[in-house]
């Protein structure tokens, strides 16, 4: 059980640090050679830009959401329904968004598809949560 929690963490520190270290380097991209109608930068809504509101509303629910996924994907890894790395992206994706909104008042978005812009931890939050499904999705068939 301590090693599952211990693979949860350090997992969660790796994504936050890769998503930290992707925003830092991304100012210094190129804009013009991705060429998208979407622009890049600081997204200060919730939810892939379609809630609005204040930055400390969106913190307190971004910390309440953090605090009951964690306690969740902690059952979850230590009953062995799911491995610890996928509470590990979920968490260390969310807990590094968090980190922006308070240390930028937004979420730095510099992935630009065709219909979104996002981020690396976007990216580790919606595996995980794809993972996380699918692990629940076969306990159930068995």
């Amino acid at each position: 059980m301590a090693t599952a929690t211990m693979t949860s963490a350090c997992g969660g520190v790796a994504v936050v640090a890769a998503d930290q270290a992707t925003k830092w380097a991304a100012p210094s991209l190129d804009r013009t050679a991705i060429g998208a109608a979407i622009e890049p930068g600081l997204n200060r809504d919730y939810s892939l830009g379609l809630v609005g509101g204040s930055q400390t509303l969106l913190i307190l629910g971004a910390l309440v959401a953090l605090g009951l996924g964690g306690w969740w994907a902690a059952q979850s890894v230590r009953s062995g329904r799911v491995p610890a790395w996928v509470g590990a992206l979920v968490l260390g994706g969310a807990m590094s968004n968090l980190l922006d909104r308070i240390i930028r008042g937004g979420v730095l978005d510099f992935i630009v598809t065709p219909w979104i812009v996002l981020n690396l931890a976007d990216l580790a939050v919606v595996a995980g949560l794809a993972a996380f499904s699918v692990a629940h999705l076969r306990l159930e068939r068995r």
